[in-house]
């Protein structure tokens, strides 16, 4: 009798957890982030977190770059980390320099002075918002204030505004972590030495409330955990640029 009630106990748990998993198979776990982070750091590592959650579809969402982020089951959001009601923990923290691609310098020496950055064409976001350093905001913080800009170029995305830096077209504010792709193969380069820091940064936030084994939960641990290690040295651009259509 003791046997036969093992044996059923055993069957009924066996039904249980095949239930668990047929449930949990194709689960879509939505994920929203700002179009920049989404773009550079979010899509290329989709590959690996594909492999990590092979039976849930993932849903990516991308925001206008001046509305908070609020869709979805996680949100990767900027700011300071304290949201109501709001589970956070940061990815990547700020820290703003400036980039451009060789071909736009010309050959010529790198770091900039900031008197020529200025004079430089500069690539601006026409949505900036106080939570985003611009290129005032930027210049402020280092002590120079910037007047007014010679020449500069706006686009409404930073995705967009950084293919236009790619493309030679001027010179962009890179946040730390975004677009080190680039700046390690060489595509980018530094301008300056300077860089401005701050305690805001990159957050995976979710919900309060949710069961510490959820897939969100593993989901938002696995977002953390591949954004720590150390980066390679980004590169400074040198004499030894490409010749580029675009000049200073």
């Amino acid at each position: 009798m003791r046997r036969c009630r093992i044996r059923n106990g055993l069957a009924r748990l066996e039904v249980a957890v095949q239930e668990i998993r047929a449930a949990s198979a194709g689960e879509t776990i939505t994920i929203s982030a700002w179009p920049g982070f989404a773009a550079f750091w979010l899509i290329p590592r989709l590959p690996l977190l594909q492999a990590a959650f092979p039976n849930h579809d993932l849903c990516i969402l991308s925001g206008g770059h001046s509305d908070d982020v609020t869709h979805g089951d996680l949100q990767i959001r900027f700011g300071d980390g304290r949201w109501p009601d709001i589970q956070a923990e940061k990815i990547l923290g700020e820290e703003v320099f400036a980039v451009c691609s060789p071909r736009y310098l010309r050959g010529r020496r790198t770091p900039l002075p900031l008197r020529e950055l200025k004079a430089a064409r500069l690539l601006r976001l026409v949505e900036n918002t106080p939570r985003w350093y611009g290129w005032t905001t930027w210049f402020e913080a280092l002590g120079s204030p910037l007047k007014r800009p010679s020449r500069t170029l706006d686009f409404d995305s930073y995705p967009l505004l950084a293919s236009a830096a790619l493309a030679g077209q001027g010179i962009a504010l890179c946040w730390d972590g975004l677009l080190d792709e680039f700046l390690n193969n060489g595509a980018l380069v530094r301008v300056t030495a300077d860089s401005v820091p701050s305690t805001r940064g990159y957050f995976v936030t979710h919900r309060t409330g949710i069961e510490p084994d959820s897939a969100i939960r593993a989901v938002s641990k696995w977002l953390r955990q591949n954004a720590v290690g150390a980066r390679p040295a980004v590169p400074m651009g040198n004499s030894a640029a490409t010749a580029a259509v675009e000049e200073l």
